[in-house]
C-alpha cells in the first residue's frame, strides 16, 4: 500500500474488524472513528500543503521569476540600443536564459491552475475516504510536479532576486 488513505482503507474492511473486535482489541464503532479521525488528520495536511505551495508559487516564485525575466529584456535590449547588430551577438546567452525563464514561468502558471482544479474537485467530495484518495491518488502528484517546477525556478533565477533561502543555502546553515 502506497498511501495512508490506501492503508487506512483496509482497517475498515469487515474482516479486520471482525478481528479487532473479537480479540477485544477496538470494537467496530472504534475502528470507524479511529479511521475517521487518521483521514481527517491526513487531508488538513495534505490542505496546509497545497495552501502553502500555491501561495509561494503565485505570490512569491511567480514574481521573482518576472523580475528576473524583465532585468534580462531590460540587459537584451540596453546592450542591442548600444550596440546595435553587434549587440544580438553578444546576448545569444541573455536570450537562451530568457526562453527558459519563459518557458518555466507559463509551465509553472499551467501546473497551478491543474493543482488547483484537481484541489477543486478533491473538495468535493462528501466521504473522507474518498477525499482523502483524491488527495493521495491526484492532487499530490500535481502538488509535486508544481513543486519541482519551483525547485527548477530556483535554480534559474539570479541569487539576487530569489526570495526565499535556496536549497544550497539551507544545507550549510547551522
Amino acid at each position: 500500500l502506497r498511501t495512508t488513505p490506501d492503508a487506512l482503507e483496509v482497517l475498515m474492511r469487515p474482516d479486520v474488524v471482525k478481528m479487532f473486535d473479537d480479540l477485544k482489541v477496538l470494537r467496530p464503532e472504534e475502528v470507524h472513528a479511529r479511521v475517521e479521525v487518521e483521514l481527517e488528520a491526513y487531508i488538513l495536511k495534505r490542505q496546509i500543503e497545497y495552501r502553502v505551495l500555491m501561495n509561494m508559487a503565485r505570490s512569491v516564485i511567480m514574481p521573482a521569476a518576472i523580475k528576473y525575466q524583465n532585468g534580462l529584456v531590460t540587459n537584451i535590449q540596453g546592450v542591442t540600443a548600444v550596440l546595435g547588430a553587434e549587440g544580438a551577438e553578444l546576448t545569444a546567452a541573455q536570450r537562451t536564459l530568457l526562453h527558459t525563464a519563459g518557458r518555466l514561468i507559463q509551465d509553472l502558471h499551467q501546473a497551478a491552475n491543474d493543482l488547483e482544479a484537481v484541489h477543486d474537485q478533491a473538495e468535493g467530495h462528501d466521504s473522507a475516504l474518498l477525499k482523502a484518495k483524491a488527495y493521495a491518488h491526484e492532487v499530490m502528484p500535481k502538488l509535486e510536479a508544481l513543486a519541482d517546477l519551483c525547485s527548477e525556478m530556483e535554480r534559474v533565477v539570479d541569487d539576487a532576486i530569489w526570495p526565499l533561502p535556496k536549497f544550497a543555502e539551507l544545507l550549510f546553515t547551522r
